[in-house]
């Protein structure tokens, strides 16, 4: 696997690499530390991630659609000159079955592997993470260079080589395709329950800092959790659009004060049930070099 592959002429990207591993810990363990749950809710059978390998905190890509055991789906609907939103979906009993025998109607998922690279010559590109767990059908595999259509890659770099691109299973490619695609006429925009706010040391900001609301969660917070130097604070969803105004507030390169102290602050949506997909793509000793 060449998860969140990087050139090693970006120097930002090294940075950014130290941040991965804590967003991963950080969403596979937090129900057992806090006052509540940000991830409570029913169990996922289908789950797409394209991660960015240019986020902020890479690893702390959000799904594109999950779709859950009791009909929910939550997915992010593309809007013509507009951002990107997440909707939310209730499907029917009859709904849901129809979406389950096309979830397992691409073909046999037994010996698919678990990582795959389609650009083993190319750095920086997205990966496709693709959760199944569907009656006896259990498939957790990741592409390295699979993408919906219409991504635009920020930059990517090539460099000469002789290796040569893994083939993807014809179910994988239909399986992808279909989840990519999967629209629903009902829907309406979905609010999550918490917003995981990531803020890590930043004291080094040059510019002016803007000051955290003192009535709003901080560091010491029941709902905050420390991981070595970076904390997570788990904001109420239905406050999202005062901290989305808040931050807009910050200065290019100025930081956030918490607590008397310089932070750098990235918030990202906290979804029914995370963990269970977070800790199954979590990188195994054997693929962490």
């Amino acid at each position: 696997m060449v998860a969140c592959r990087s050139s090693p002429t970006v120097g930002l990207q090294n940075v950014k690499t130290i941040i991965t591993y804590i967003i991963i810990l950080l969403t596979a363990t937090t129900t057992f530390a806090l006052d509540i749950d940000p991830f409570k809710g029913p169990k996922p059978i289908a789950v797409l991630i394209q991660t960015d390998p240019w986020l902020m905190v890479i690893g702390s890509d959000m799904p594109k659609i999950t779709i859950y055991e009791d009909g929910q789906v939550i997915s992010l609907k593309q809007n013509e000159g507009k951002s990107p939103q997440y909707v939310h979906t209730q499907l029917s009993e009859l709904e849901l079955n129809e979406v389950k025998k096309r979830l397992l109607s691409f073909g046999n998922y037994t010996g698919i592997k678990r990582d795959y690279d389609l650009a083993p010559n190319v750095f920086d590109l997205p990966e496709t993470k693709i959760f199944l767990n569907l009656n006896d059908t259990k498939l957790v595999t990741i592409v390295y260079g699979l993408m919906s259509p219409g991504t635009r890659l920020r930059a990517y770099s090539t460099f000469r080589g002789q290796e040569k691109p893994d083939e993807l299973p014809a179910s994988i490619k239909n399986l992808h395709n279909y989840l990519s695609n999967l629209k629903f006429g009902k829907s309406e925009e979905w609010t999550p329950k918490f917003v995981e706010v990531i803020i890590w040391s930043y004291e080094y900001a040059p510019d002016e800092s803007i000051h955290w609301p003192k009535d709003w969660p901080g560091l010491d917070s029941p709902n905050t959790l420390k991981r070595n130097d970076a904390y997570s604070i788990f904001f109420p969803g239905n406050k999202m659009e005062q901290l989305r105004e808040f931050l807009m507030t910050r200065k290019p390169k100025g930081a956030v004060e918490i607590g008397g102290k310089k932070w750098a602050v990235s918030g990202r949506y906290t979804f029914p049930s995370e963990p269970t997909w977070r800790n199954v793509f979590r990188p195994t000793d054997e693929n962490r070099n």
